[in-house]
């Protein structure tokens, strides 16, 4: 069974590729791969129905699939498509799941997490992390409960 897994260069990490997070089965990997979706789903029909002042299809192709190069003259055509259709050319992806971002720090990962570096033609160096590879699981959910609590209070906080 694969484990989730963030891509780790020398000097900052990266993204998975769509590639790499269909390869995911772990049930952490699904969920992550589900939340990203929906919300890539969401964000795509909200610029299809005019919805999101400054954002269009142009946006959403440079962010998340910078290597489709969809020229102009396409995009027209591409009003018509589904998200279902998208969303196998998408290649990039935000962090947005908590525990995924901290393994991806590497001071915050050393501490919480033992990865298995494993190796794969056409992907580098993967780091896996899987259930038993958390070390210390109460550190990482006091952690994020703390991350947590200091973003709402600070997102809450009423200017002086």
């Amino acid at each position: 069974m694969s484990s989730p897994a963030l891509e780790r260069s020398k000097s900052a990490p990266t993204l998975l590729t769509s590639a790499q997070r269909e390869m995911l089965a772990h049930p952490v990997g699904q969920y992550l791969r589900d939340v990203q979706k929906s919300a890539l789903k969401g964000l795509w029909e909200g610029i299809q129905a005019g919805l999101l002042p400054g954002l269009d299809d142009s946006w959403f192709f440079r962010t998340f699939m910078p290597n489709a190069q969809i020229e102009a003259a396409q995009m027209d055509k591409n009003k018509e498509r589904s998200f279902d259709d998208i969303w196998p050319k998408v290649t990039e992806l935000n962090l947005y799941d908590l525990l995924t971002l901290m393994a991806s720090v590497p001071g915050a990962a050393k501490l919480l997490f033992k990865p298995k570096a494993t190796h794969s033609e056409g992907f580098g160096v993967l780091e896996q992390v899987g259930p038993d590879d958390v070390t210390h699981p109460e550190k990482a959910k006091l952690l994020m409960s703390a991350l947590s609590k200091s973003a709402l209070v600070q997102s809450t906080a009423v200017p002086d």
